[in-house]
Order: C-alpha cells, then structure tokens, then sequence
C-alpha cells in the first residue's frame, strides 16, 4: 500500500517530468548527430544558432509598442504572430548552418577535427556575445505552442513540452527514414563511413555535406526555440544544455537517432528522479556519478544487445 502510495505520489510525476525534459536534450542533439555524420566534429555552432534563432523569435513576436521600438535595433512597427516568426526562425537557422557548413567543408575541410571542433565552439560563444551585447537576453519567452498545460499522473505538463516531445519523435522517425530509405540518405551515410571512398566514386562530398549542415541548421533553430522559451537565456545556459546534449551524443556514437533518444530519456528521468529528491536530497556530485553510472550501464547492455543480433545474422 505505502509503496503504491509513493509510485502513484511521487515517483510516477517524476517519471513523466523527465520524458518531457529528456525531449530538450534530444531536440538539441539530433542536428549534432547530423552534422557530425558529414564533418566529424562536434557542431558546438549549433549552440549558438538556437541561441540567436531564440532571442530573434522572442524580438519578432514580443509586443514593445509601450516602449515605442524593439531592443536592438530601432523601430519595428509590424508584430509578427508566433507561426510566422517559427518558421522565420528555422530558415533563419538554415542559412546560418549553411553559411557555417560551407566554410568547415570548402575553408576549413583539411583541418584536424579537433581544431574544427574547437572553431565551432569559438563560433557558438561569439554567437552568444553578439546576442548579448545586441538584445541582452534576460526574459521569459512565449511559447509558439501556447500556454497551456495538464495533469498527467500529478503531473503538470504544459503544451510546450508535449509539442517539443512530438517534434522530437516525429524528426527523429522521419530522419531516420530519410536516411535509410532515399538516395540522398545513402549518399549520406556513404560519406559518413569513408569520405576518401566516395569522393573516388565521384559523390559530389562538399556540396552534399553542405545540404546536411543546412538541415542540421534549421533543425538548430527549430530546437532553440524550444528550448530557449523552457530553459530562458542565461549566461550558462546553452552551454550547459549542449554538453548535456554532447553526453546523449556520445552514447548514440553520433550516429544513431534511436540511442540519442535512449540517451536522453536516461539523462531526463536521472534529472528528475534523482535531481528532484523522489528519493531523498543527493548532492549534484552524486547526481552527475549515478548519471555517468547509468548511461555506461546502458552503452553496455545496448552493445551487448547489437553483438547478440550480429552473431545471430551472422549465424544465418
């Protein structure tokens, strides 16, 4: 009884609080995984795409007229409605992914990854001061989504996280797809597992890695809009969020959307469970090892699930 009492009490909103938070994470580490696939390096810019497409959705969409203009740059007389600004956001997001992704695969294409990593995060920290020093984002911001909310299992969940959960399983579904099932995709993933073999085969490398960066950009910008208005902009904020973000990544070896979003239902319900004291006060410390405990445990147990179905394949 007094066990039912707490599942039902307080274990189960726990639960339900990180699936939707664990979404966040996955939104974020899906134009990861894309871009990684094309460049192998960790797209940091990423970060400072979703930080840019945040604040330039709160600045389209937010009434100043009390003010007379908008932070930032002077005058802007037209308000723009939430769908107009999203899809604004994502485009906006693309041409910076595409910007970016043209000088990593033509400029910086014979440069070790990790200073191409290194440049990236360079990229995602300028980002931030330029928004900084342009808006200086310290606000809450309205969700495209609307603002209303539920109860599941005591729970309450709000219109943002559930749209955020289901762009995130849809694009992840979708994605995966795209890559397995169309020419492009196997383009794709033929430059992901030897670039020099399909420059022989005469893959045009540049331009195509080029598209994927372009998508991971839109991407970018549709999850900084989601997680900006969840999380808000703070100093720290993106840069936590990505190395989050970077955990779940590695668990998918970036390369698998399905693991990304293993990894972040881990790294969500590992927040919530044990962040949140369903089971009494831990230090952030002991958090972090049982977190770090738990997503070796489950690359562990997923690889040894992956050599069981090749033995068997094999077998056959």
């Amino acid at each position: 009884m007094i066990i039912g009492e707490f599942a039902l009490q307080a274990l189960a909103p726990s639960i339900v609080n990180g699936v939707a938070t664990g979404a966040f994470y996955a939104f974020i580490a899906i134009p990861l995984v894309l871009s990684f696939q094309v460049s192998r390096s960790v797209a940091f810019v990423h970060g400072g795409i979703a930080t840019i497409t945040g604040v330039v959705f709160w600045w389209v969409t937010s009434d100043f007229a009390r003010f007379g203009t908008r932070p930032g740059f002077g005058r802007f007389i037209v308000q723009w409605r939430p769908i107009p600004a999203l899809f604004l956001v994502v485009v906006l997001g693309g041409l910076l992914g595409l910007g970016f992704g043209a000088i990593v695969m033509f400029r910086l294409k014979h440069w070790p990854r990790v200073a191409v990593t290194t440049f990236s995060l360079g990229a995602m920290i300028a980002s931030y001061g330029v928004v900084e020093s342009l808006f200086s984002p310290d606000f809450p911001l309205p969700s495209p989504f609307g603002k209303g909310k539920y109860i599941i299992l005591g729970q309450r969940v709000t219109y943002h996280q559930t749209a955020t959960l289901i762009l995130t399983l849809s694009l992840s579904v979708a994605l995966t797809l795209f890559l397995h099932r169309t020419k492009f995709g196997l383009y794709v993933r033929a430059i992901a597992d030897d670039v020099g073999a399909a420059q022989i085969v005469g893959l045009p490398v540049e331009r195509l890695a080029v598209a994927v960066w372009a998508i991971s950009g839109a991407i970018a910008g549709l999850a900084g809009v989601c997680i900006v208005v969840f999380f808000r902009v703070t100093d720290l904020v993106v840069l936590t969020v990505f190395l989050q973000a970077i955990v779940v990544g590695i668990l998918g070896g970036f390369n698998s959307l399905p693991l990304i979003l293993l990894g972040s239902l881990v790294l969500g319900e590992v927040e919530s469970i044990v962040g949140g004291g369903t089971f009494g006060t831990v230090s952030g410390a002991n958090r972090e090892l049982i977190l770090m405990v738990l997503l070796f445990l489950t690359v562990a147990v997923v690889n040894a699930v992956r050599g069981s179905w090749v033995d068997l394949l094999e077998a056959n």
